[in-house]
């Protein structure tokens, strides 16, 4: 398989090796240490906002019908 992908790119099957080792290195580390992208960040923070704020909202329903 590494061969082919050389022939097909045009490269030398030590290279297609290395780029393999390079990519399964940066999944490994990404997995490790549960990196996000930017965007999923602050979908979170909003979600958290969102939270906070649908239980204070219940909260304040809860005291005004006592």
């Amino acid at each position: 398989m590494i061969d082919q992908l050389a022939r097909r790119f045009g490269g030398h099957p030590e290279t297609i090796e290395q780029w393999r080792s390079v990519a399964l290195g940066g999944i490994h580390e990404a997995f490790a240490k549960g990196s996000k992208f930017p965007k999923e960040r602050e979908l979170e923070r909003k979600n958290r906002q969102l939270c906070d704020a649908v239980t204070e909202g219940s909260i304040r329903e809860a005291v005004l019908k006592r």
